[in-house]
């Protein structure tokens, strides 16, 4: 059903050579792989990830692309082919030699969300392989400085970066824009044909009020150290310290506390030492408050 085609080069059309009988084929290297110039990303690029996941039955078996029929995609097999080494490169699929390929679990996750109707889950998991592309660096890059750029104006500048022919791979760089726009890392006006990034939405600012300090927070700010301001607190030092040598003691929020009074009374005891005695309880009780 035909060679193995490599992506990353153009392939033109064979042409009869004047020296000879056999067919010649002319071809374009390029810097980094391109989709094949035959497809688009719609159908032919969401049905070659999903086929992949498919009919290796989740990455348990090993693809070719002779292994995928016209009846089942709908398209000529070599579009998988002619698509290999780009879908390598962002890590949809990955080679296991011999021109035979598995698919990545982000293709399968991929599949699995297409088939149960989960669009936007499936968008997300290609936005991740998305996010590591050249040429999603190379498109944000432009963005953030121009902001908008027309989408021709995209197509030169990613074409020029990959070192593409102009009129072959055209084609192929407008796959590259489908791609960011389908995970919508970008977004298009179709009526300009203005591209801009998806989350230039701006920046929102916020402002800061300043309240007026109180007269708490005011206390707190550093003060210069003027020759009032030190003899005021050396004053209050003096006060700290003359409070820790000599404390005051107050009952007035203690409870419970059992005071215990020894006084020893014998017969011998006059009333001038009793009186004395209860006196200085007294004047010790006095001391308390």
């Amino acid at each position: 059903m035909g060679e193995d085609i490599n992506p990353d080069i153009n392939v033109d059309n064979s042409i009869e050579s004047t020296e000879s009988s056999k067919r010649t084929r002319v071809v374009t290297q390029t810097k980094y792989p391109l989709p094949d110039s035959r497809t688009d990303f719609d159908p032919h690029h969401l049905k070659i990830i999903s086929a992949y996941a498919s009919f290796s039955l989740n990455g348990s078996k090993e693809l070719k692309y002779s292994d995928f029929s016209q009846a089942s995609l709908g398209f000529n097999s070599q579009y998988i082919s002619g698509n290999n080494k780009y879908l390598e490169n962002i890590g949809l699929i990955i080679s296991t030699g011999g021109g035979k390929y598995k698919p990545t679990q982000d293709c399968i996750d991929f599949n699995n969300s297409i088939k149960w109707k989960k669009i936007e889950g499936a968008k997300e998991i290609l936005k991740k392989r998305m996010a590591e592309t050249w040429f999603w660096e190379e498109t944000q890059a432009l963005l953030e400085v121009k902001k908008i750029c027309i989408k021709e104006e995209l197509i030169q500048h990613l074409g020029h970066v990959a070192e593409a022919d102009p009129e072959k791979h055209n084609r192929s760089l407008r796959v590259l824009i489908d791609y960011l726009l389908y995970v919508s890392l970008v977004n298009l006006t179709e009526e300009t044909g203005e591209i801009k990034l998806s989350n230039d939405n701006g920046q929102t600012e916020l402002s800061i009020i300043k309240q007026p300090a109180t007269s708490d927070q005011t206390a707190n700010i550093a003060q210069p150290l003027t020759k009032e301001v030190v003899e005021e607190k050396s004053i209050k030092k003096e006060i700290v310290q003359e409070t820790i040598i000599k404390p005051e003691i107050s009952l007035k929020n203690q409870v419970n506390v059992n005071i215990y009074i020894e006084l020893k009374i014998s017969p011998e005891t006059s009333k001038d030492d009793i009186k004395g005695k209860i006196e200085a309880l007294v004047e010790a009780l006095n001391a308390l408050k």
